[in-house]
């Protein structure tokens, strides 16, 4: 009887030792795992702490990219300031009081479209200007070493203007053919006498891309 009841306690401890066995091993595996999902839950974390520090370059244009500072840049060679002030207005978006500010040597509206009507009003005491609107480039004095008429000649010529003082103060308009340019940055350039005394960074999108743009919105595109 003894012999039978010991026989009957190792078969039912032998019985409990498979039982668990297999038992520990899973918890060990789950361990493992829960260690290599949180090691990759720190990863992605990381990389997404990454991502989020990283400078947004959608809208960063890599070629002609130019400052928008709204300033008249003044290249007379005797720093007289010939023009003293502008303004321009569009005929496509912002208000009527946007549109129609003072002349300035800051502050200038320089966002538009192409084939948009460009309305121009100086300070000035000259009563006749030409306009040159040309691909922008960086050194805005290099402009004062030629003559008006050579501008016409360079590659980077787009239109030119004739402005007179008009009764009503105005100095007439300008417009870029799409046909002639694409959106990008141009250069006005303002001459008198066949020198150039001003300049102007300007831009200008594709047509309809300023439809319905509020005045605080130009702003914010004349100060990219």
């Amino acid at each position: 009887m003894k012999k039978f009841i010991a026989l009957a306690l190792a078969i039912l401890t032998l019985i409990c030792l498979v039982a668990c066995g297999p038992t520990a091993d899973n918890d060990g595996e789950e361990k493992d795992t829960k260690a290599v999902t949180a090691d990759a839950g720190e990863a992605t974390a990381e990389a997404g702490s990454d991502t989020a520090g990283a400078p947004d370059t959608s809208d960063i244009e890599d070629e002609g990219k130019a400052d928008l500072t709204g300033k008249l840049v003044f290249i007379d060679p005797d720093g007289e300031k010939i023009i003293r002030g502008l303004s321009l207005s569009g005929n496509r978006s912002g208000t009527t009081e946007f549109n129609s500010k003072e002349p300035a040597d800051e502050g200038i509206r320089c966002v538009f479209e192409l084939n948009e009507y460009v309305g121009i009003v100086l300070d000035t005491e000259q009563g006749t200007v030409s306009v040159y609107v040309l691909k922008h480039r960086d050194d805005q004095s290099s402009y004062g070493s030629y003559e008006a008429r050579e501008l016409c000649d360079l590659d980077d010529f787009v239109t030119l203007g004739d402005l007179e003082l008009e009764e009503d103060g105005s100095w007439g308009e300008f417009y870029v053919n799409p046909e002639d340019a694409e959106p990008g940055y141009y250069d006005l350039v303002f001459t008198v006498g066949g020198k150039a005394v001003a300049s102007l960074v300007t831009r200008f999108y594709g047509e309809g891309e300023l439809s319905g743009k509020t005045d605080a919105e130009l702003e914010k595109l004349m100060q990219n």
